[in-house]
């Protein structure tokens, strides 16, 4: 009788599993695309090559996205792995951090901002309200019936 029950619960979550399966349309047929997002955590290593490169070699760490666009036979198309967060060492032993790419010791001095920390209240005060009047302008009403209303 046990052994039933297991054979029982074991079809029926088999169910489960294989109703949507069979439910899904398959796309390859179509040439539909897809894409795929993910997350990079790891090293990233620059040597720049050639005579005259004025950079250094460098090696961060990086926290940043990467998206796959693949075609309907599931070939990978393109790949892409935007700048992210990275954090490093300079020559001198002090850390530096870039975001999108950008060093954020020398955003600071080309923005000539002297790291007080009203200034930087100041300023996110100010991003913050411009994020919540985008967000609450997107989300008002818009004039005239709503779609499927009058249907």
């Amino acid at each position: 009788m046990r052994m039933m029950k297991i054979v029982a619960l074991m079809s029926a979550a088999a169910m489960f599993v294989a109703q949507p399966c069979l439910a899904a349309q398959d796309y390859r047929e179509t040439g539909a695309s897809e894409r795929r997002s993910g997350v990079f955590v790891g090293l990233n290593v620059r040597i720049p090559m050639g005579q005259g490169n004025p950079e250094s070699p460098s090696a961060r760490m990086q926290l940043t996205t990467t998206h796959e666009d693949r075609n309907g036979a599931g070939a990978v198309v393109g790949a892409d792995r935007p700048a992210g967060l990275e954090l490093g060492l300079t020559r001198t032993g002090s850390t530096s951090l870039h975001i999108a790419g950008q060093d954020l010791r020398r955003t600071r001095e080309r923005l000539a901002l002297n790291g007080s920390t009203t200034t930087y209240l100041i300023i996110g005060g100010v991003v913050l309200a411009v994020i919540v009047l985008a967000s609450v302008a997107s989300a008002l009403p818009t004039p005239g019936p709503r779609e499927g209303a009058f249907d």
